[in-house]
C-alpha cells in the first residue's frame, strides 16, 4: 500500500518542472561560461580573491534561483547558501551539471537551501 503524503508538509514539483528547471539553469550557466575568456582577471570578492568569471556565473545563478524562490513565496538566498552548494559540484566531471541541479532545488527547498 502507498504512503500517504502529509498535506501540511510542501510537496515538491513534479519531475517534469523540475528537469526542466535543470535544463534551464544547465543552459543559463552553459552561455555565461562561454564569456570566460574575457573574464580571464581574478577579482578581490568579501575576503577571496576569485577569478571574474566565477564571480559572475555566481552572481547570476544567485539572481536566477531567488527571482525564482520570490515566485514560490520562498525568502531569498544569500551567496553563502549558493557558495556551500557550488562547493560540493566542484571536483565533479560533470560540475556544471552538478551546479544547475543544485541550483534548481535551491529554487523549491524551504528554509536555506539543501541539508547541510
Amino acid at each position: 500500500m502507498p504512503k500517504r503524503r502529509n498535506p501540511t508538509l510542501p510537496q515538491p514539483p513534479p519531475l517534469s518542472d523540475h528537469l526542466d528547471r535543470i535544463k534551464q539553469f544547465e543552459d543559463m550557466l552553459a552561455a555565461e561560461q562561454e564569456k570566460r575568456p574575457k573574464r580571464d582577471k581574478y577579482v578581490q570578492w568579501g575576503n577571496d580573491t576569485v577569478p571574474a568569471w566565477l564571480k559572475a556565473e555566481l552572481e547570476m545563478l544567485l539572481r536566477e534561483i531567488n527571482s525564482q524562490r520570490d515566485a514560490a513565496d520562498l525568502p531569498a538566498l544569500n551567496m553563502r547558501d549558493l557558495r556551500r552548494v557550488e562547493t560540493m559540484a566542484c571536483g565533479h566531471t560533470d560540475y556544471s551539471h552538478k551546479l544547475a541541479l543544485y541550483c534548481a532545488e535551491l529554487c523549491t527547498t524551504p528554509g536555506r537551501g539543501l541539508a547541510r
